[in-house]
Formats: C-alpha cells, structure tokens, sequence
C-alpha cells in the first residue's frame, strides 16, 4: 500500500512539474532569413523593454499564408529570451498572423 501511494504522489508531481508556461506577445516581421524572422515587439510588451529586435524560429506557423515582412504576428513562447543582441527565443511554441 506504502508503494502505490508513493507510486501516485510521484505521478502527481510529474505531472505538475510538467505544466508549460506560455507568454505571448506581438510584433512585426522585420527580415525573413531561412529559418528565422527578425521582429520588432510592439509597443508596451515585455519583451519590448528587453530587446528591440528578437530572432524567432520559422516553425509552428498558424496561419492560412506564409507571413511575410510588415505582418504583425502573436508568438506563444516560455517566457525565456536569450541574451544576445537580437534577443533570442529561449522555447519556442507557435506564431499566429495577426495583421496583414
């Protein structure tokens, strides 16, 4: 009995440790590079007052085209930037265009 509870408590913090945090924010493409968009947050967002460029990877786009430069898109990503300069999305999870 000792170990089916120990066997659950355990499931039940894996399970709890395992939760993502999402942060989102929006931007406008700046440069399309193979791989890669170069972004500009908008005004007021967090990641704004961090960097004023940041690297995003091309993937997990959810939109019926392929943004181009001038969109404005929303990134869903961990929270995490890297210290570079442009910044860098520490985890990645999608982008969804917002403004053509």
């Amino acid at each position: 009995m000792k170990k089916l509870i120990a066997l659950v408590l355990v499931l039940v913090l894996l399970f709890v440790g395992c939760k993502k945090d999402e942060f989102v924010f929006q931007a406008e493409i700046l440069e399309i590079y193979e791989g890669t968009y170069l972004v500009e947050p908008l005004e007021g967002t967090t990641e704004r007052k961090s960097s004023d460029q940041i690297y995003v990877p091309i993937k997990h786009v959810d939109a019926s085209r392929e943004p181009l430069v001038g969109d404005i898109i929303e990134i869903t990503y961990n929270g995490m930037l890297l210290e570079t300069y442009p910044a860098q999305i520490g985890e990645f999870y999608k982008i969804r265009l917002i403004e053509e």
